[in-house]
C-alpha cells in the first residue's frame, strides 16, 4: 500500500498532467478560432477587393506587355511589307527594262 506521501505525489503529478492536457486542448481551440477568423478576414469585402485589385493590376500589366508586343510585331510587318513592295517594284522595273532591251525594235528588224 502506498504511503500518504507517495499518494499525494501521484495526485499532484496526475493533476499537473490533466492541467497540461486541458491547456493543450484550449490551445487547439484557440488555434481553430484563429484559423476561422483568418478565413473570415480573407473572405471579407476589403480583403477580397484588395486581392481582386492585385489580380487586375497583374492582368493589366500582362495585357499591356502583350499589346506592346503585338504593336511591335505589327510595325515590323508593316516595315517588311513596305520593303517587299519596294523590292517588287524594283524587280518589276528591271524585268521590264530587260524585256525592252531584248525586244528588237521595228527599226532593227
Amino acid at each position: 500500500m502506498p504511503s500518504a506521501r507517495t499518494s499525494l505525489h501521484d495526485l499532484v503529478t496526475k493533476s499537473q498532467f490533466t492541467h497540461i492536457l486541458d491547456l493543450e486542448l484550449e490551445l487547439e481551440e484557440v488555434r481553430d478560432e484563429l484559423r476561422v477568423d483568418k478565413a473570415v478576414q480573407r473572405e471579407s469585402e476589403p480583403y477580397y477587393m484588395v486581392q481582386s485589385l492585385k489580380r487586375q493590376v497583374a492582368w493589366d500589366e500582362t495585357e499591356k506587355g502583350t499589346v506592346d508586343f503585338v504593336l511591335d510585331l505589327l510595325q515590323s510587318s508593316k516595315d517588311a511589307g513596305g520593303t517587299l513592295k519596294s523590292t517588287l517594284a524594283d524587280t518589276q522595273t528591271r524585268m521590264e527594262e530587260e524585256q525592252l532591251a531584248r525586244t528588237p525594235t521595228r527599226d532593227e528588224g
